[in-house]
């Protein structure tokens, strides 16, 4: 499978990294809007062709592409993608409004399409393994779960991370992991939800935190923000147990524990990037001429992009 990855940034080295540690994957092209840029990252991942447009790894003989820009330029360059008929994987968040996840989505179905949201998390042998404790009953009934994921930057106004123009904002970098992660664990969408986040001077969210309330009585905590650093455990509590996830979102050991707080199973995971999980089962579903992704699916990218959405509005 010869994947392409679209803007060369710090998240497309760890996408390059992982894919040289997937087998059957060819990273055979990079673009970017800055042609020297472009060629710098091939250089350094050994990738044959570097273009200096999006236009240009289109028409090249790549199965699938890897979007990795901004956030506001995902809409553009995935339906770009998919009406060139190749393959989609983009970076979270997929969008900034469900209704335009949904047309995306919506678009690939009609032109027979892989697209999948970049939700590596969901991938992670331990969050797996988590949600088949719950699903086992090891901790009985769920009651109550919280994560966080929330990391200190100083505030610099044309950062990406600060500049609402390209889709800055704590709730959109970060929030989204804590949404689907709680959506995964619980298997259904919340009935409702409401925040309190701090705006910035910059006029994006800053820090604060959300419940997500389900129909079966859990109502999940979830912090995110990108001025403060916060203890990213998630915690899953049942009327027999709990389950621990030392930062979550990367989550390499997970605890299932009893009431009196024994421990009654644990799962450890030694790869290092755990995006190597997310790519294997893109390619899997690739070649078993698959449309969407199983952990990753359409239904859960546009309930969190109606969560983020109606968060960043109120």
């Amino acid at each position: 499978m010869k994947f392409g990855i679209m803007g060369p940034g710090n998240i497309a080295r760890r996408f390059a990294d992982a894919a040289g540690k997937v087998a059957g994957i060819t990273l055979s092209g990079v673009a970017s809007r800055d042609l020297e840029r472009a060629k710098a990252f091939a250089a350094e991942f050994g990738i044959e062709n570097a273009y200096g447009s999006y236009d240009e790894i289109l028409a090249s003989d790549v199965d699938a592409v890897y979007i990795s820009t901004i956030n506001t330029t995902h809409f553009d360059l995935a339906k770009k993608s998919i009406l060139a008929g190749k393959a989609v994987m983009v970076e979270k968040p997929m969008c900034m409004s469900k209704a335009e996840t949904a047309e995306l989505f919506d678009l690939a179905k009609e032109k027979n399409v892989l697209l999948m949201e970049g939700l590596w998390t969901l991938f992670l042998p331990c969050i797996i393994k988590a949600k088949r404790w719950i699903d086992e009953g090891r901790i009985g009934t769920v009651k109550y779960m919280d994560s966080a994921f929330s990391f200190y930057c100083p505030v610099i106004p044309d950062h990406r991370l600060f500049d609402k123009e390209k889709g800055g904002g704590g709730i959109l970098d970060v929030g989204i992991y804590t949404f689907c992660f709680s959506i995964f664990m619980m298997g259904q969408n919340p009935k409702e939800f409401y925040g309190r986040f701090h705006k910035g001077e910059t006029g994006v969210d800053e820090i604060g935190s959300a419940i997500l309330s389900f129909d079966n009585g859990v109502n999940a905590t979830c912090v995110c923000g990108i001025q403060g650093n916060v203890d990213g455990t998630a915690h899953i509590y049942g009327e027999k147990g709990k389950i621990e996830l030392p930062e979550f979102w990367r989550c390499v050991k997970a605890t299932c524990f009893d009431l009196l707080g024994d421990v009654k199973d644990t799962e450890t995971d030694s790869q290092e990037n755990g995006f190597v999980y997310e790519i294997a089962a893109f390619a899997k579903a690739f070649n078993d001429g698959r449309k969407t992704v199983e952990s990753a699916t359409p239904e859960m990218s546009i309930e969190c992009a109606r969560i983020m959405e109606e968060l960043r509005a109120q």
